[in-house]
């Protein structure tokens, strides 16, 4: 998701079925529909086909910059979950714009494209049909990775929130309220079907990591 060679294309959507451990490779982006990590398949895939994917202009830079900055060097670990977004932000104006940008270029796609825009960064997870060839085409839920731009927008932000307030001795009591769980709290997807494209709504629920979020 992160490396040199895949954060521009990562933000594609995959496929999670319940076999995935007995179909795990190295993710090809960039071709078809997306990775898939299944030894089934489906009857009418769900996900538009990457050709349909056309960010606005400084999304992808913006992306692969970002990623550089997280990926840092090879002394370093590389994840979004180990990096100082909430000091970065409240220190390096670069990145504070970079940021910016990054979620203003997906504002923009997601107002002119909603029904492609809504596949960034997302990853289905669906079940095999009972003929155990077959991949169910309406998700049984959703995760959006830590490089969503809605998703990493808040947690630089809520991170410098609590490191001012650490930093400066001040009380915060609205940490209680920060739930990186409930951000978005709706994703409405655009699932493609054989009569056309059905919006199907899914709500974040409580999961054990403050950086994926699952619906």
């Amino acid at each position: 998701m992160l490396s040199r060679e895949g954060a521009g294309l990562s933000y594609l959507p995959t496929v999670f079925a319940d076999d995935y451990v007995d179909a795990w490779v190295q993710p090809t982006w960039g071709k078809g529909t997306g990775p898939l990590f299944s030894t089934g398949r489906f009857l009418h895939d769900p996900r538009p086909d990457v050709s349909e994917f056309n960010p606005p202009e400084g999304f992808i830079e913006a992306r692969q910059k970002l990623a550089a900055r997280i990926r840092g060097s090879d002394d370093q670990p590389g994840l979004v979950e180990s990096a100082l977004l909430g000091k970065w932000l409240d220190t390096d104006p670069d990145f504070k714009a970079l940021l910016e940008r990054y979620l203003a270029a997906y504002q923009a796609w997601i107002s002119a494209e909603p029904g492609v825009a809504c596949w960034v960064d997302v990853s289905l997870i669906t079940s095999l049909e009972s003929d155990r060839r077959t991949i169910s085409r309406v998700p049984d839920a959703v995760m959006l990775s830590p490089m969503h731009p809605i998703r990493l927008a808040w947690q630089a932000l809520a991170q410098e929130v609590l490191l001012k307030a650490e930093e400066g001795s001040n009380p915060c009591p609205a940490v209680s309220v920060l739930d990186p769980d409930c951000v978005p709290d709706l994703l409405t997807l655009s699932l493609r079907s054989p009569s056309g494209v059905e919006q199907v709504d899914f709500l974040s629920v409580e999961n054990g990591t403050d950086y994926w979020s699952v619906l």
